[in-house]
């Protein structure tokens, strides 16, 4: 289980993905600042970053927040997780957004590097079938959770 390998204290618990999608955009975007997003993608990610002010761009090069969902919704494709982590190390200076949701259904998890590249993050959700709440996570470096729960 990948969340027995981050502590309680990189952990950020919202109302759902969309919650946090929004509370990263909020964080990390603003009127002058950009963010990344490939399409074919969710398009919550377009939203939130129009919502903060922020410019949308397929352009990683000068970018606050990338945004990459992985496995792709709604394509289904699978990035390996190297190839996330390397785009998080070759951008150090953004946030790099790797949205898991799906990722039981197929590819492989960045949490194992979340050490290593301190700009990434990972957003998971929960659904359980008789449950009525979408709960989802954040896992973060800790300095970045602190900033979060500022927010609030």
């Amino acid at each position: 289980d990948s969340a027995a390998s981050v502590g309680w204290e990189q952990v950020v618990i919202g109302a759902g993905a969309d919650d946090l999608i929004l509370l990263c955009a909020r964080t990390y975007l603003a009127p002058g600042r950009s963010a990344s997003i490939i399409p074919p993608t969710y398009s919550l990610y377009r939203v939130a970053t129009l919502l903060s002010g922020a410019e949308a761009s397929v352009e990683t090069e000068g970018a606050s927040l990338l945004w990459r969902c992985n496995p792709e919704n709604p394509t289904g494709a699978v990035t390996p997780a190297a190839e996330l982590v390397e785009l998080a190390r070759r951008q150090p200076e953004a946030a790099v957004v790797v949205d898991e949701a799906y990722v039981e259904y197929g590819g492989e998890t960045v949490v194992p590097w979340l050490d290593e590249c301190p700009n990434l993050i990972v957003l998971r959700t929960s659904l359980k079938e008789a449950a009525t709440l979408v709960m989802g996570s954040v896992v973060r470096d800790v300095l970045i959770t602190d900033i979060a729960r500022q927010d609030s």
